[in-house]
């Protein structure tokens, strides 16, 4: 006996139009002037400072992090106030906070400090 193929058709065309070009959008290049947007810069700041972020891989993660965080305070917000939660996707984001956390480090990390001619040195081989 053969399998028939399902055709699948779409009711709702919008859903699939994909845009002609993509534009990305960053945290960096948002409008300034929405709290949220201040709050996450700063946060963003903060944990990079103390996570020690001196990579582009670890700036990606502490972004992420500062974005799963926000979800979550946003999650907890709401289910006080409406007594509503989906535990599922609230321990996923947990998880996913826990992973990345663990990948920056959870612990302060010290800036090695240096001698002001170090320095100089240190900035005049980055130029070459």
């Amino acid at each position: 006996m053969a399998k028939k193929k399902i055709k699948r058709r779409y009711t709702n065309t919008k859903d699939m139009d994909l845009p002609v070009r993509f534009v990305p959008k960053f945290l960096e290049d948002a409008d300034g002037r929405p709290h949220v947007i201040r709050v996450l810069r700063s946060r963003l700041q903060q944990l990079k400072d103390d996570a020690g972020v001196d990579s582009y891989q670890k700036d990606l993660l502490a972004q992420r992090a500062v974005f799963i965080a926000a979800k979550l305070e946003t999650m907890e917000v709401e289910a006080v106030t409406s007594n509503r939660i989906d535990f599922g996707s609230y321990t996923q984001a947990c998880n996913c906070l826990i992973g990345l956390l663990k990948c920056l480090g959870l612990s302060r990390k010290t800036k090695e400090v240096i001698d002001l001619k170090s320095y100089i040195k240190q900035k005049k081989k980055r130029k070459i």
